[in-house]
């Protein structure tokens, strides 16, 4: 690998380094980043502030959850190791005094398709740690009681949600939803799709949207029409998959 001082180039790197302003190098860091990682990116909600409503990134559980469900290896060290250490676990918990008539023990293998896990919130030191001007910002992150019982990483078991300081927060009101309940209505319908295990058809409001599936089927559908060039057909073929739902 040739060295930088040696005469390469790195146009993006380059790019970033030329934010005359920093407002933008946020930005520009995030899109840079955005090339190099697969993993789902956060889903912008307008949120209300203080200030003002400004679009807002949030961390969904669900879609972390689902993508790390798809790389086994990536499950095995962030979520559950096995099948056999989370039976395990509930062997033992489900004594505790919570697990009486909890609604996870409807479902006869509850034991073998139940991931426990757990919700963080605290205040983090952002600005000037270690001074008397110190300011922080309130955190929230989850993370597999599983992962963390086996002795798993932080940076392996702890995952990111959305973060803000205190002084940004809009109280809610009569006739208005304030920014924590806001961020907690949002979390709530994340989680809830966690716990049913199936892909959503409608957004936290509960305005219907469509699936990703539904996209690849007209994406596919348009490509077929294409080579067949029969409308009839792409009639007939739409409607089969209009009420998608995974």
């Amino acid at each position: 690998v040739t060295r930088a001082a040696e005469g390469s180039h790195f146009p993006d790197l380059q790019k970033t380094a030329s934010c005359k302003h920093g407002r933008n190098l946020s930005g520009a860091v995030t899109n840079l980043l955005k090339k190099a990682s697969p993993l789902p990116q956060p889903m912008q909600v307008n949120m209300p502030y203080k200030s003002g409503f400004f679009d807002t990134s949030l961390m969904l559980p669900h879609e972390l959850f689902a993508y790390m469900f798809a790389l086994p290896e990536v499950w095995a060290r962030c979520v559950c190791s096995s099948l056999g250490e989370l039976r395990k676990f509930w062997n033992i918990f489900e004594r505790h005094p919570c697990m009486v008539n909890h609604p996870a023990k409807a479902n006869s293998n509850w034991k073998s398709t139940t991931v426990p896990l757990q919700l963080h919130g605290d205040e983090v030191p952002i600005l000037g740690v270690g001074k008397i001007w110190c300011a922080s910002a309130l955190q929230f992150n989850w993370s597999s009681i599983i992962a963390v019982c086996h002795g798993g990483s932080i940076a392996d078991t702890m995952m990111y949600i959305w973060g803000i300081f205190e002084k940004f927060v809009c109280a809610s009101t009569a006739a208005s939803m304030g920014t924590m309940d806001v961020f907690f209505s949002v979390l709530a319908w994340s989680f809830t799709i966690v716990s049913e295990g199936v892909w959503p058809t409608h957004d936290w409001r509960g305005i219907r949207t469509l699936c990703d599936c539904y996209k690849y089927c007209v994406i596919y559908l348009l490509l077929l029409v294409i080579l067949v060039t029969t409308t009839t057909l792409y009639l007939c073929i739409i409607l089969q998959y209009n009420d998608c739902s995974v």
